[in-house]
């Protein structure tokens, strides 16, 4: 065979590939929207099982996590529902959000709502996690945190330096309050220090509420100071020591589901990576090509090496194997 058979050979194997490339793209897309969840113990679609919600990062835009609880409380197969949260804090609003909407699952619904504590659920996290009946962590879990804060940089000073100048309009006398390039005002820094009282005081008061202590109870932990799980234990802010298992564990107990429950994620969007699939699929192409366009075989069988072109021997796709 020579070059320009092997050549053309070359152009009909990518033809073929490509063909081959879509079908498959299609196949996988259509397979992987079947999947019902990521983490469940079963694929079985129905049956009683417990809902798991998992709150990770910073807490900001939360309609994506409200929308997935909302959909296990509609569910009459949700059971039982565990919250396991790895998050430092985040806004106030969305905390407030999540809290309100746990709280009213468990009321509602009248299924065992369970906090389980990765690592870190401090501030919000926190916040979130008192919204539920009971709350699981392990010792060294960092947690509490019931404090509200708020920062503005100050670049007056640097500003100066630069000779540089913001020029500010405004319609009210406290529509710039935080402005960085200016110090505030005496009655400026009241009326911030109300507004983030305020809100700590709400903090601590929906604490109380779901952890069905009195507010006295609660403030004097209530500083902003971090605890570990085994101290928050002491101050009743949390229920037992324990992991997500422990948690799944009371969650199926209190739910009736056995020692074996069925666990249900909300389903994970989880689009075709087409970059990826293109990425895998033109190396396995490009190795298929060096290596016919490099071969010519005989006509006993045996096979002879021809230099390959020199832009091919740079591509990084590795040594071409003899056979």
């Amino acid at each position: 065979m020579d070059r320009r058979s092997a050549t053309v050979l070359g152009i009909i194997f990518i033809g073929l590939f490509l063909a081959l490339f879509a079908f498959v793209g299609l196949a996988f897309m259509a397979i992987d929207g079947g999947n019902e969840s990521r983490g469940s113990f079963s694929r079985k679609k129905g049956g009683p099982a417990i809902g798991v919600i998992e709150i990770n990062g910073a807490i900001s835009k939360v309609d994506k996590l409200l929308a997935e609880l909302r959909k296990f409380s509609a569910d009459d197969n949700i059971k039982a529902l565990v919250v396991r949260i790895d998050s430092p804090g985040g806004a106030v609003g969305p905390s407030q959000e999540l809290y309100s909407e746990l709280r009213d699952i468990a009321e509602k619904k009248a299924i065992p709502v369970v906090c389980s504590m990765g690592s870190v659920a401090a501030s919000g996290g926190y916040y979130i996690a008192a919204g539920c009946q009971k709350i699981f962590a392990n010792p060294g879990t960092l947690t509490g945190s019931i404090g509200v804060i708020s920062q503005f940089p100050y670049l007056g000073d640097i500003a100066n330096k630069l000779d540089f100048q913001m020029l500010t309009f405004k319609s009210g006398a406290n529509k710039d309050i935080g402005n960085s390039f200016r110090k505030m005002t005496p009655e400026e820094t009241a009326l911030m220090q109300a507004m983030l009282d305020q809100v700590h005081e709400q903090f601590i008061s929906d604490v109380a509420k779901g952890r069905n202590l009195e507010v006295e109870a609660v403030r004097p932990w209530a500083d902003g100071r971090v605890l570990t799980g085994e101290e928050a234990l002491k101050h009743k802010l949390i229920d037992e020591i324990g992991g997500l298992n422990a948690a799944i564990r009371y969650a199926a107990e209190q739910a009736e589901l056995g020692d074996d429950p069925k666990l249900r994620y909300p389903a994970e969007e989880k689009p075709f990576d087409v970059l990826q699939f293109m990425s895998q699929g033109g190396e396995a192409m490009a190795r298929g090509v060096v290596k016919g366009l490099t071969q010519t075989t005989t006509s006993t069988g045996s096979t002879a090496m021809i230099p390959a072109p020199a832009y091919l021997m740079t591509l990084p796709m590795g040594e071409v194997p003899n056979e």
